[in-house]
């Protein structure tokens, strides 16, 4: 698969946890997209459409999940697969996820090894 044709969506307000996915996630080569806000990551997915997103939980105007969750009624069957990636690993709060589609729960901090095997998985590398 070309991974030139895949581009990752990082939604997270932290300075420092976005840079270091960013810079993460460039090390596979892949293009990255950020957003702060839910906001701006709704937009962002709308316009983009990027192949996968990374998302923290909490950001300045909503939650992750909600904002997935507003992804998935814009973009229906086209929604990318996502990872959350919080400090809220509670067996309830992955329940929530999984049912809003995202299949891949991770508490802070996220591993290179977590996001290759992410990667694998989805398609994003070989």
């Amino acid at each position: 698969m070309n991974q030139t044709t895949h581009r990752v969506l990082i939604i997270e307000d932290d300075f420092i946890s976005r840079e270091v996915l960013k810079a993460m996630v460039h090390q596979f080569s892949l293009p990255t997209e950020v957003a702060e806000t839910s906001a701006q990551a709704i937009q962002l997915a709308i316009t983009s459409r990027p192949s996968l997103i990374l998302l923290d939980q909490e950001l300045p105007d909503g939650s992750g999940l909600a904002t997935y969750q507003a992804i998935r009624a814009e973009l229906q069957e086209d929604t990318p697969p996502a990872a959350m990636i919080s400090g809220h690993q509670t067996p309830k709060f992955i329940t929530q996820c999984l049912a809003a589609g995202i299949e891949h729960c991770w508490s802070k901090p996220v591993t290179p090894r977590q996001l290759a095997e992410l990667f694998r998985i989805t398609g994003h590398i070989e």
